[in-house]
């Protein structure tokens, strides 16, 4: 099955490009929300809403058959996995060093490690296209993080957000692959719930922020809004856009992130940071008008 052929294949684009502005709403909503609350917890309490949200949307827009069949698949726990690491070291990376920064760092090496784990793992090279996007992606990312150069920035934060590429990369890349013979939205509510259960004994004595309305609302949002319908959104992409391009058009939530992170919650950019976010969205549309 080609992925990057097809008639809806631009709708594809359309779709995962969605999801990234939602995923690129969470740090700056956990900012505004201004609760105390560990990572690990707010991680757990996403999944668990998200999860919940994904099986809704699944059993009303699609036959959830073979739900059960996944939870015997190790590659859907490698996912859970990949799915909780992400989550957690994510809001780590963000909190430490920052929600422009954090997001940049934690998607900017995605597309690499996604394109490497993919061609190791069904010797899929990647596209003269996606390379050349990505690139340009690559450098706008460079640029849109110029403003932290003088800045000290903790050690910890940074390889949090590392991590948290390295995670993206595995549970994308299971994702696009498993995808191929079970329903991509049965795929994201099992492993995010199987993620949940992970996070779950690390966060059962955490959850007192959820007693504060604040507290509340932040996770509804990231659970209903940039979980359960951003992935609703994702899912459509992965049986129809390969893993890698997939992984370049997610470079839309960094640049979500960072104008969040100036207009809603006061960070501040520099002018060769602009200049990257425009050269993010250059290579967004290139990607995007490759998919035509």
């Amino acid at each position: 099955m080609n992925k990057i052929a097809g008639s809806d294949s631009l709708r594809a684009v359309f779709a995962v490009l969605i999801a990234a502005c939602l995923f690129g709403t969470s740090a700056s909503a956990r900012a505004l929300a201004d609760v105390e609350a560990d990572s690990i917890a707010i991680a757990f309490i996403r999944l668990s809403i998200g999860a919940l949200g994904l099986l809704l949307i699944s059993l009303i827009s699609d036959s959830p058959r073979g739900i059960l069949k996944l939870l015997k698949n190790p590659l859907v726990w490698m996912m859970a996995l990949g799915v909780a690491g992400y989550q957690y070291f994510f809001f780590v990376g963000t909190d430490v060093v920052g929600i422009a920064l954090g997001t940049l760092v934690s998607l900017a090496l995605a597309p690499f490690f996604v394109g490497l784990f993919a061609w190791l793992w069904r010797g899929r090279k990647p596209q003269g296209i996606w390379l050349i996007s990505t690139l340009i992606a690559i450098l706008g990312l460079l640029l849109l993080s110029v403003y932290a150069i003088d800045l000290s920035l903790p050690i910890l934060g940074v390889l949090a957000a590392v991590m948290a590429s390295i995670a993206y990369a595995t549970y994308t890349v299971i994702a696009s692959e498993t995808s191929e013979q079970v329903s991509p939205l049965g795929l994201l509510s099992v492993s995010f719930a199987l993620a949940a259960l992970i996070l779950l004994p690390f966060s059962f004595n955490r959850l007192t922020f959820l007693q504060d309305s604040n507290g509340l609302f932040l996770s509804l949002w990231l659970g209903v809004v940039a979980t359960s319908v951003a992935y609703a959104f994702f899912a459509y992409g992965l049986r129809r856009l390969q893993a890698g391009v997939i992984a370049t058009l997610n470079l839309g939530e960094p640049l979500v992130a960072s104008v969040l992170g100036v207009v809603v919650v006061g960070e501040q950019l520099g002018a060769l940071a602009i200049i990257g976010c425009i050269l993010i969205t250059l290579a967004l549309a290139i990607l995007g008008w490759s998919q035509k």
